[in-house]
């Protein structure tokens, strides 16, 4: 929400429709993906005057960042195993896709991406052992489709030409 001038991450307690402030601070905190304990929130936060990860505990509200690279890390996305987390970033010159383990931290980034192309909004597999992005030419705002690759890195295959948003089965 973003009711006081800046995005805050709030939850709604669907049953008894409670609402919860979860982040507090003037930098923006936005895109958050739920761990699938339900007790944890991955998010992105502009703390540090660009965009990194961020992780919040929704029992203790402890915060801890997960990224600190000097470009932005941005649409994060967890596997169904809470093993892994999946986002965007320009980290390494074109904007690509990396994984890195939610326990683990900057030194365990890795790039899944190749190629020069502008690789977005990662989805994760039901099965968590392939990444689903959006390629995307921010010349002329257009897709360039739908490509997916293992989580362990190696080529990717196109799955449809003009795709912008993924949805798994």
């Amino acid at each position: 929400s973003d009711a006081k001038g800046n995005d805050d991450v709030y939850v709604v307690d669907v049953a008894t429709k409670a609402v919860r402030q979860v982040t507090d601070n003037e930098a923006d905190d936005n895109f958050e993906a739920w761990m699938p304990d339900g007790k944890r929130l991955v998010y992105t936060s502009q703390r540090s005057k660009n965009k990194d990860l961020w992780i919040v505990d929704l029992e203790s509200g402890e915060e801890r960042q997960l990224t600190k690279d000097g470009k932005d890390d941005d649409d994060a996305v967890v596997s169904s195993d809470g093993q892994w987390i999946a986002f965007d970033s320009s980290r390494g010159g074109a904007q690509a896709i990396y994984v890195m383990p939610v326990a683990g931290g900057e030194a365990q980034v890795r790039k899944v991406t190749s190629g020069t192309g502008f690789y977005q909004v990662p989805s994760f597999s039901p099965d968590g052992q392939m990444i689903a992005y959006e390629e995307m030419d921010p010349a002329s705002n257009s897709s360039g489709g739908i490509w997916v690759t293992k989580v362990g890195g190696g080529p990717s295959v196109q799955v449809s030409r003009d795709g912008q948003s993924v949805s798994w089965s």
